[in-house]
Parts: structure tokens; sequence; C-alpha cells
């Protein structure tokens, strides 16, 4: 079955004005890659630390990483994934806070937030590049997309009984993974326009 002629010319025109977005705001992007990656690779040497300071320290992780990905919102206030990236910001702050002011024993609610947030995130990875889908590296932002899906899904079936490196571990390679994607993306459009 063929696509019909319009929604084509629709997709390739919202693709163009997607691409030309992302090359006019590449410095926020490359700042927004930079951060995640930079979060998640704190959250992976986070487990050295004693437990507590390990929560407190991700709860600020995740509060940067969603301060980053508002970055990322700049200038894509049209695009459909809009919301789901805005959602997913939002997400980070909040459970970010929560995570600080838990008092207590953070670990069962560090598991849960991080389950949630990650679930969230990968979804609004994964329909951010199926929605740039002709553009070089959209797989990659894909596959952080299923990584994160993947990750919360491994932290579910471990949680509440898994040690508190566990969670950093998983939000460190999920942070990781998709700032990557992110950086080689962006990379890929500026050498392209260049």
């Amino acid at each position: 079955m063929s696509q019909d002629p319009n929604l084509a010319e629709a997709s390739r025109l919202l693709n163009e004005a997607l691409r030309r977005t992302i090359e006019r705001y590449a410095l926020f992007y490359f700042a927004q890659a930079t951060l995640t990656v930079a979060a998640g690779a704190v959250a992976l040497v986070l487990p050295i630390l004693a437990a507590q300071a390990g929560a407190q320290a991700l709860g600020w992780l995740l509060i940067a990483n969603g301060l980053a990905q508002a970055l990322g919102l700049v200038g894509i206030r049209a695009h459909p994934t809009f919301l789901l990236k805005l959602i997913s910001a939002a997400l980070g702050v909040l459970l970010g806070t929560l995570l600080i002011r838990a008092a207590g024993d953070p670990s069962v609610l560090l598991g849960a937030l991080l389950i949630v947030f990650l679930t969230i995130d990968g979804v609004a990875r994964l329909v951010f590049a199926l929605s740039i889908r002709p553009m070089r590296g959209w797989w990659l932002l894909a596959l952080a997309g299923l990584l994160a899906i993947l990750l919360a899904f491994t932290l579910w079936s471990v949680w509440p009984v898994a040690s508190v490196a566990w969670p950093s571990v998983v939000l460190g390679l999920a942070l990781v993974a998709g700032g990557l994607a992110l950086g080689k993306l962006v990379y890929d459009l500026r050498r392209d326009e260049g």
C-alpha cells in the first residue's frame, strides 16, 4: 500500500523543519548532550559513595538532567514530541526533588522513581527518534530510548531488593547512552551542514 502524497509531503516538511531547528540550536543540543553524559558518568561512579549520599547525589543529577533536557526544548515547541520531552524534563526535576527531600531510607523511593523516570524518558527518546527517522543517527536515539525502557524493566525485576548501587548504575547507563546518541546526531547534522 502506498503512502498518501500529502502525508508524505507533510512528513518531509516536518522533518526538514526539525533538521533546521536542530542546526539552528546546535549549541543548546550539544550542551544538553554534554550535561547528560556528565550526569550519567557521575551516576556510574556513585556506588562508591555511601547509600544516603548516593541517593542525594542522584536527586541532584536528575534535576541537572531535567534542566539539560529543558535546554533541548528550545525551538521545538511546534514539534509533535515537544510534550513528551517536556514531561520527561519536568519529571526529572520532580523526581530529583523528591529524592533529595526523602527522609530516612530513600532506596525504595529511589527504585520506584527511577522506574517511572526511565520508562517515560525512554518512550520520549524513542518517539523523538522515530519522528526524525530519515536523519542520520536517528537509530542511536531509538536504541538509547529502548535501552532506557529495558533498564527500567530490569530495575523493576529486582526492586526493591536491589542494592542502592544498582539504580545508580542503571541511571548512569541510560544517561550516558542518551547523551552520546544526541551528541552524535547533532555532530552529524553540523558536519553535513559544513
